[in-house]
């Protein structure tokens, strides 16, 4: 039965992948010719695309807060490749996400495919790249989307939040929104710090995707903050919104350790 959903589930994700880049593609040469602006082309399908992804994979989304809408900058945990499709079901946006993305099998496409900035973090100079072309996407059509901690996690904390990518709502005055991720999975189940949440150390890519498309079912739950925070220090800045998710973050399997303050 396992092993039936496996294949059904990667032939449906996949074709999914395939269509939305494909949707995409077309779209953006058909308003090009026409004069038109692409991005709500690509904010409609994308959104399509996510909610669709989050069904054919068992889940089941549950927003609680009222996304932000744009322009705007919004923080949050990262736990998994899914983190993608649940925010673009609910928000209009792009995202800021690691290099290595790039390279991933099937997703790697889409997350190009929608204008995603990457940063190489192996390079400090790549920021000042980075934070120019974060001032260039913003705008009155799609917000940001950053994962400050700079990576994903198995779900049971979250990790200290590097400033360095928050410099520019801080130097512009931009205030920041916030949410919080997490995921479960029902009784019985793989627990979901282990089938659903992708940390570093979880595998490679294509081992987690099929232990992911094995479970029964999932639930996401985003937490939307209720008022941004602005700051003109983005080291201060990164504080206080690490401290706000923490508020609002709920763990994906029980540590004892808690979240520990970001340095600054």
């Amino acid at each position: 039965m396992r092993r039936l959903r496996v294949i059904r589930r990667l032939i449906l994700f996949s074709t999914a992948i395939i269509g939305m880049y494909s949707i995409i593609v077309v779209g953006r040469i058909v308003c090009q010719i026409r004069g038109r602006s692409w991005i709500g082309w690509r904010n409609k399908w994308v959104r399509i695309w996510a909610r669709y992804t989050i069904w054919i994979t068992g889940g089941r989304l549950t927003v609680i807060g009222n996304p932000p809408k744009p322009p705007f900058v919004l923080v949050s945990n990262h736990l998994t490749y899914i983190d993608i499709p649940a925010f673009f079901a609910s928000v209009d946006s792009v995202f800021v996400s690691k290099m290595e993305v790039r390279s991933w099998p099937i997703l790697g496409r889409i997350v190009t495919g929608v204008n995603t900035i990457f940063v190489d973090r192996t390079r400090r100079s790549d920021v000042v790249r980075v934070n120019e072309l974060i001032a260039e996407q913003i705008d009155d059509q799609k917000g940001l989307i950053i994962f400050p901690e700079g990576t994903s996690t198995e779900g049971a904390e979250v990790l200290p939040f590097k400033p360095s990518l928050l410099a520019f709502p801080a130097s512009q005055g931009v205030p920041v929104h916030y949410a919080a991720i997490s995921y479960r999975t029902p009784p019985g189940e793989i627990p979901a710090h282990i089938s659903v949440c992708w940390a570093v150390n979880g595998g490679p890519f294509l081992t987690h995707l099929m232990r992911f498309s094995s479970i029964s079912s999932y639930e996401i739950e985003v937490r939307y903050g209720a008022e941004p925070v602005l700051a003109s220090d983005r080291k201060v800045l990164a504080e206080e919104l690490w401290t706000r998710i923490c508020q609002e973050f709920v763990p994906s399997v029980k540590k004892e350790s808690e979240c520990q303050s970001t340095p600054l």
